[in-house]
């Protein structure tokens, strides 16, 4: 049998394009089904869901859907003049196609802003001539326009929205900005030094096939020219006495070792005192709290199945912060070499069997109950999100009942809660108000069923599986 030939490289070139087109159109359809759900759940609805057409009326009985306290509520989607949209709706949709609160507030954002405000680049994206990754980064400029300016930019741009680069679109909202808004060219100006910031991401282990034992933070930072200059010489310097003292690291790694080495021996002024009587101070000593799981198979290197989580139980200790709001799993190694630094403080904390249920009749959740139930799932347990549970509500799965009024006893429990952060316990708590009737009816539900292992249902039917590993879409 004669073998069949091998594909032509323009043969393959045919397919790759095909298979692009087939992307785009799909995308396309994506944001065509956004725009009618987030119009089918704005102020007053958006029937036709026209760019420019009647929004509706914003009755007395709409806004009494919104005045439940914690409850759902109407939220800016896109800008200036874009109709407000169900927040509940929002996470609804952001769900269901996999996404967390933030990309999904985003992504709909960019939908509202594209259908109402610029619909000459709407209108070029539905007919297929510009791709949605190219109308999202031109909607994400001009959302912080007003209408006129962002009428500007959607004449100016759709003709060569297909073609034209990002510095194009960056220079035509920079010109509808000074056309039509000059007092926000000044005060962007004005306010410029107000980004300045130094952000340490302590709540992201890093990047990695092993991110997350690693032991390392992303910092971030916007700086004063001369502060920046200041710093960077500081670290230079470290880095080339580190390199002088016989350090085999790396030039990058001894900047980053210099810059913990200046926030652990930094010296200011006593401000409390004189020019005379200044002397200098330092810090104290770097606080590491363990809490360690110890078995022999960890010991041994024998990668098992955590009892209590489900998760890969490989870990030795878990690092936290003296508040304990920020927390990393690391590996014995990276707590030695931590260890070994005489300027750091080890606190260890006592081993707590997280297989025991732990049980009270009030609807208070104790210290004990909750520290259990936020060690056995580390992030909120709606579907996609990744908010830390050590900054989370603890919510009821069922609701709770007092015993007052025949509630059954041990409803408070480590197998009765979950950790949802507050925007989700909001959802969860606060069913949806119908469109129809104006009533409550809708509303998320969820089911534990082993520690970190959560079944939940959407208002509108769709089931999603929480495990430890992440979420899985099971409709």
């Amino acid at each position: 049998m004669t073998p069949a030939p091998a594909p032509q490289s323009s043969g393959l070139l045919s397919v790759a394009v095909s298979a692009q087109r087939e992307a785009q159109s799909a995308e396309t359809r994506l944001w065509e089904a956004a725009a009618e759900w987030c119009a089918a759940h704005a102020e007053g609805h958006v029937p036709d869901c026209v760019a420019g057409g009647p929004l509706g009326v914003v009755t007395e009985e709409l806004l009494a859907a919104y005045e439940v306290e914690g409850g759902d509520r109407l939220i800016g989607a896109g800008g200036p003049g874009t109709p407000l949209v169900a927040e509940f709706a929002v996470i609804e949709l952001a769900t269901a196609l996999g996404r967390s609160d933030a990309s999904g507030r985003a992504f709909v954002g960019a939908v509202m802003e594209t259908r109402f405000r610029l619909p000459l680049l709407w209108e070029a994206m539905t007919s297929g001539r510009v791709a949605p990754w190219r109308a999202r980064r031109i909607a994400e400029e001009t959302m912080r326009l007003g209408p006129e300016a962002a009428g500007f930019v959607d004449r100016m741009i759709a003709p060569i929205a297909h073609k034209t680069g990002l510095r194009a679109l960056d220079g035509l909202v920079a010109d509808a900005i000074a056309r039509y808004e000059p007092e926000t060219a000044e005060a962007d100006l004005a306010d410029a030094h107000a980004h300045r910031h130094v952000t340490i991401e302590l709540d992201q282990p890093g990047q990695g096939a092993m991110c997350a034992f690693d032991g390392l933070v992303r910092l971030d930072g916007l700086l004063d020219r001369a502060d920046a200059e200041d710093l960077d010489l500081a670290l230079r310097n470290l880095a080339a006495e580190q390199y002088a003292l016989g350090s085999p690291l790396e030039l990058g790694e001894r900047r980053a070792a210099a810059l913990g080495q200046l926030a652990r021996n930094q010296t200011m002024l006593d401000l409390t005192g004189t020019a005379a009587t200044a002397k200098p101070t330092t810090v104290p000593a770097r606080q590491l709290v363990l809490h360690v799981r110890l078995s022999s198979e960890a010991v041994s290197g024998a990668p098992v199945l955590d009892p209590a989580t489900g998760a890969l139980g490989i870990h030795l200790a878990r690092v936290s912060t003296e508040q304990g709001s920020h927390r990393a799993t690391v590996t014995a190694e990276q707590v030695a070499a931590w260890a070994g630094n005489p300027d750091t403080k080890v606190v260890v904390k006592p081993v707590v069997d997280l297989t025991e249920t732990v049980a009270v009749d009030a609807y208070e959740v104790p210290d004990r109950i909750a520290f259990r139930v936020k060690e056995q799932r580390q992030t909120c347990a709606f579907p996609f999100c990744q908010w830390s549970a050590m900054r989370a509500d603890l919510d009821h799965i069922d609701e709770y009942a007092p015993m007052s009024e025949g509630g059954p006893p041990g409803q408070t429990s480590t197998e009765t809660l979950a950790p949802l952060c507050r925007t989700h316990h909001r959802a969860k708590t606060h069913p949806s108000p119908s469109r129809q009737t104006g009533r409550s009816e809708r509303r998320w539900r969820y089911r534990r069923i082993r520690p970190g292992l959560y079944l939940w249902n959407s208002p509108h039917g769709r089931t999603f599986l929480v495990d430890p590993d992440g979420t899985e879409h099971l409709t």
